[in-house]
């Protein structure tokens, strides 16, 4: 079985699953960070991976809701770029999963 991995090209960190610190799942995979101690984030297909890198790329999401004065609800997205983010030094590698 063929999976697939987001890893920089420079260090060969990977995009992870965990947060380092807290060691839980992180909200969203724009807020993931490069790392070679937690697991990596797997993909099933390519195609996922491809979609999931370019969103990285573009910073960090951000939803929050609210009513506003007439009782509507809203959400509200934001995106902040994450400086270091850059295509040129990221790549997608497939991996293959060996069960002992």
């Amino acid at each position: 079985m063929s999976l697939f991995i987001i890893r920089s090209k420079k260090t060969g960190e990977w995009i992870s699953i965990l947060d380092e610190k807290k060691r839980i799942r992180r909200r969203g995979h724009t807020n993931a960070h490069l790392s070679k101690i937690e697991p990596p984030r797997l993909f099933t297909s390519e195609r996922g991976a491809k979609y999931a890198l370019q969103a990285w790329l573009g910073g960090i999401i951000t939803a929050g809701r609210g009513t506003d004065w007439n009782g509507d609800e809203y959400e509200d997205w934001d995106q902040k770029p994450v400086a270091g983010r850059h295509e040129a030094n990221m790549e997608i590698r497939r991996c293959r999963v060996v069960l002992l």
